[in-house]
């Protein structure tokens, strides 16, 4: 009940939505303007940790399951984001193999 790491994720659900959630606590929102899900989010989980605490509630409830289909979509959220990550560094291992090969040959190899 002192300790712990919260998990947030918002992303968008279409039609200019948005759907927020803390994975621990099991706490799902849902809104138009993501800044304001965002802190309404935090907040939420905020009080529903202070509730726990100030009623001396069962650690229980601080551990709580999503539904599958929210946990599907951080796998393929963080799935996404180690891809990414792979083609950022790939990327950049060719520029550099590109620009050593025209500083080699001392003429420009990319043209527009």
């Amino acid at each position: 009940k002192k300790d712990g790491k919260l998990t947030f994720m918002v992303y968008p659900s279409g039609k200019g939505k948005y759907v927020a959630i803390c994975f621990e606590l099991g706490l799902i929102r849902e809104g138009t303007d993501v800044l304001k899900l965002k802190t309404r989010i935090v907040t939420l989980a905020r009080k529903y940790i202070e509730s726990v605490q100030k009623n001396n509630l069962s650690e229980d409830l601080l551990n709580q399951t999503l539904p599958a289909k929210y946990v599907k979509r951080y796998e393929e959220y963080q799935a996404a984001k180690e891809n990414y990550e792979n083609v950022k560094k790939w990327q950049k291992a060719f520029e550099s193999l590109v620009w050593m090969m025209t500083r080699k040959d001392g003429k420009l190899l990319v043209t527009k």
